[in-house]
């Protein structure tokens, strides 16, 4: 080949005239870089974050990609075009084309396989990457983007759980909460990205779309047994949304569905709250799964509350099996506060009419008295529980407390709230009998629990009514007149549906007789305030009358209970002797 130009004793040749077809030069390029760019910007947010969270810097790889391949090509395609002098490389303008369009189609396979083939997951090459893109997202919120984020992190769920899992400690986890420099291992990151997945507008989208990362993420939890993961405010939060949600999977769990695939198997319920171990400890005891606000518990309604009482039934039930009762459950126990608090606001219907409708009111009380129930039922069913000491201080009753001695105090605190109901007749006996009292204390079979429980119960009343002895109370007055209204004024036999009744009610039958006298004379207002629903207070006679529907008859039947006259007040002799 003839030298062109001769420089520093390099032979210089000038370029063919005609170079060929162009392969891949600048013009390809630009297009194939347009294209590419309105793919980008026009595909999904999912593929957009799934590049953005690749384990290599893929955005840098493509920018330096793009300026060696666009001034490659340039100038390769000015060199030939222009035919300036250059070394015999012997390379023609074909085999340079191609390398360059060789090192663009890898860049673009690159995209392809991160974004579509092997989308990335969190792990130790890519984890400030994707905690720093999840944290971007949550912090824009975009209704758009959430829901796909609530699907993609599935994805990462057991690799999370895995490396806490394998973490050295809680304290060394908890520490790094707060470092923001390039110190940070995988499993603080690990730690935050968990943090962050307690956002409640994520779990939200989680709950409508995606529940299957809930079922996955506690799934994945309990199979490891990683009870240091921090994941009460997420479970928190999720049981939040699913309950206010009613088109979540929580309600195609209930017994509507009992003969759907889903309802027999219960994914998401069993996976959020089937583990006791994992309930009470996750998150480091902060908050479970059934730590819902007081004020999204006070805005149930009647299905949503019997949803909440569904699934702590679903964790006493692991708690029991489990063996576990014998210690104190502060999960439970917060959960059995938030089911007694169902009817708090009962007192409202005093004095309204009974409707063919049940109202709010009545559908919670009716999901709480359905809970006590279920577990009564249940607890039948285990005849080798240990029930440990029948009774129980008073002061150890809200703190350290056996769960069966919880069981009846929830059950106490039920029937008192059903209490405030005192008219007219008709409401209070629906409210008061129906509803609280002939479902907990209806004949049922006997158990070793049931007659633990109901002795417990029934001990509780009492205490209650007794006190009145010494300080005529308001609460001593309510739950007296519900007893005079459910049980009657008569003491009735030993024998079929009312034997386990029998002691009870003799017991307050025989208080009333002896001591009802006495408080009409101490306060009369307080004793006014025992007597509601049919019963009155006949002062010609001193006795108690309790008076019944007339129905079809010509006068309404009637009950009376005698009421002991007062005694009068002892003397002391020596006094008198002394006076004379």
């Amino acid at each position: 080949m003839k030298c062109a130009q001769v420089i520093l004793h390099s032979c210089l040749t000038l370029p063919p005239s005609n170079a060929g077809v162009s392969i891949f030069g600048f013009a390809e390029f630009l297009a194939a870089l347009a294209l590419l760019v309105l793919v980008f910007n026009s595909t999904d947010y999912l593929y957009r974050f799934r590049t953005a969270v690749a384990p290599i810097p893929l955005v840098l790889i493509t920018f330096v990609a793009t300026v060696l391949i666009g001034a490659g090509t340039l100038i390769t395609d000015l060199w030939f075009a222009v035919r300036w002098p250059s070394l015999p490389w012997g390379l023609s303008l074909a085999s340079i084309q191609g390398m360059f369009a060789t090192l663009f189609l890898f860049t673009a396979l690159l995209w392809i396989w991160f974004a579509f083939m092997r989308p990335p997951i969190f792990g130790r090459f890519n984890c400030k990457r994707y905690h720093s893109a999840l944290y971007s997202a949550l912090v824009r919120g975009s209704d758009a983007q959430l829901p796909i984020l609530a699907a993609e992190v599935m994805r990462s769920a057991p690799t999370l759980i895995r490396i806490l899992k394998n973490s050295s400690s809680q304290q060394q986890i908890d520490s790094s909460v707060n470092k923001k420099n390039n110190s940070a291992s995988v499993v603080d990151f690990a730690h935050n990205v968990l943090l962050m997945l307690g956002n409640r507008k994520l779990c939200r989208h989680i709950v409508s779309s995606s529940s299957v990362t809930a079922i996955v993420l506690m799934e994945e939890a309990s199979s490891n047994k990683c009870y240091n993961a921090p994941l009460g405010e997420f479970a928190r939060n999720i049981t939040t949304e699913a309950l206010l949600n009613k088109d979540s999977i929580l309600y195609l769990e209930d017994g509507l569905n009992a003969s759907d695939l889903v309802g027999i198997i219960q994914p998401f319920s069993t996976a959020m709250y089937g583990d006791y171990q994992l309930v009470q400890r996750i998150g480091s005891g902060r908050y479970s799964p059934l730590d819902i606000d007081w004020r999204v518990v006070s805005s149930l309604d009647g299905d949503q509350f019997d949803a909440y009482c569904r699934i702590t039934l679903i964790t006493f039930k692991n708690f029991i099996e489990g063996d576990y009762y014998r210690q104190h459950s502060t999960a439970l126990f917060r959960a059995f506060q938030n089911i007694e608090s169902a009817g708090r606001d009962i007192s409202r219907l005093n004095g309204s009419p009974p409707d063919g409708e049940l109202d709010v009111a009545s559908l919670r009380l009716m999901a709480a008295v359905g809970f006590v129930d279920d577990v009564i039922d249940f607890l039948g069913e285990k005849p080798d529980l240990d029930f440990g000491h029948l009774r129980v201080h008073e002061t150890a009753r809200y703190h350290s407390s056996p769960i069966f001695e919880q069981i009846a105090q929830l059950a106490y605190d039920i029937v008192h709230n059903a209490a405030y109901v005192q008219s007219p007749p008709d409401r209070s006996w629906g409210v008061q009998y129906v509803l609280v009292w002939g479902r907990i204390f209806g004949f049922r079979e006997e158990s070793p629990a049931w007659r633990v429980l109901r002795f417990k119960i029934f001990r509780l009343l009492f205490n209650d009514i007794k006190e009145m002895e010494r300080w005529p109370n308001y609460k001593g007055a309510r739950i007296l007149g519900m007893c005079l209204n459910v049980l009657g004024l008569t003491v009735g036999g030993k024998d079929g549906r009312d034997r386990q009744m029998y002691p009870f009610r003799k017991a307050v039958l025989n208080w009333t007789r002896k001591n009802y006298l006495s408080i009409v004379k101490a306060n009369p207002d307080i004793a006014a305030y025992c007597l509601c629903g049919g019963v009155s207070f006949d002062t010609d006679n001193n006795r108690l009358v309790k008076t019944y529907r007339r129905g079809t008859r010509l006068e309404p039947p009637r009950e009376y209970l005698q009421l002991d006259d007062l005694q009068p007040p002892e003397t002391d002799s020596s006094i008198h002797d002394g006076a004379r």
